[in-house]
């Protein structure tokens, strides 16, 4: 009988592609939901938009473009022409 793992949803999503006992697939994919569910509902869509915001203040075109100039020292639109 399957016990239960306390995962971070990028573990989830890595098991609900490779585990090949449907139930556990399944389990993966509830527990998904919920975590969808639970960051919608504290403030996630919320976050996104005001880093949004900030990134265009300081002149990103978004919150990806900053980080990824940030890191990488270019912007988006040439990362996506790699």
């Amino acid at each position: 009988e399957p016990k239960f793992e306390e995962m971070s949803s990028v573990s989830l999503r890595s098991r609900l592609r490779v585990d090949p006992d449907e139930r556990v697939r399944k389990a993966c994919y509830e527990g998904m939901n919920k975590v969808c569910d639970f960051v919608v509902a504290n403030g996630f869509v919320e976050l996104v938009q005001t880093r949004n915001k900030m990134a265009k203040r300081l002149g990103y075109t978004d919150y990806y473009d900053y980080k990824v100039t940030q890191a990488e020292g270019f912007g988006k639109e040439a990362l996506f022409t790699i």
